[in-house]
């Protein structure tokens, strides 16, 4: 970076704090909450949720959902708990790319948020009453008239279990 010109001063800055705790215990300088700056805050975060909810060579996605958990659990500690709770809410607690079960007894993958940061769209990609894989089908959430017949998330669902990948569903 240093060989670049006109970076700006915030890139470095977000570069060298990205792997800073707030409780001090990151690297490569160990540095305190305030120590830190907000682009190193806002970086570490962005980066812990990108790692845990990617496919890599060495670990499987852990998937949104319980990212989001785990960052929560690591508030005041790894991140800032001002910049965690910003970022929390706007991806929901079901986050897109989370695997939910449904109400109509498919499995699905998450694709958009409405205002309110609650799944709206939702990619069905299996039939629990099947066992199988199905035509992908897209379904908008809480939008019937009736309530008996509307579509709701009932639980999160491990993809891995069923060899399901979000990836694998987005196109």
């Amino acid at each position: 970076m240093q060989k670049c010109e006109n970076v700006p001063r915030a890139v470095y800055q977000m570069l060298s704090d990205h792997h800073e705790k707030v409780d001090g215990s990151g690297y490569p300088e160990g540095k305190q909450d305030q120590e830190i700056s907000v682009y190193g805050k806002i970086a570490a975060i962005i980066d812990a949720y990108d790692a845990m909810t990617s496919e890599q060579s060495h670990k499987p996605s852990m998937g949104p959902i319980k990212a989001y958990r785990q960052m929560l659990k690591e508030s005041g500690l790894a991140f800032d708990k001002q910049l965690l709770a910003v970022f929390l809410k706007s991806i929901g607690s079901i986050p897109v790319g989370s695997c939910v079960s449904l109400s109509n007894g498919r499995v699905g993958f998450v694709l958009t948020l409405n205002k309110s940061f609650k799944p709206s769209l939702v990619r069905q990609v299996y039939s629990v009453t099947n066992k199988a894989f199905i035509e992908a089908s897209d379904i908008e959430l809480n939008k019937s008239a009736n309530l008996r017949t509307e579509v709701v998330i009932e639980k999160e669902v491990d993809p891995e279990v069923l060899g399901l990948q979000f990836i694998n569903h987005i196109s």
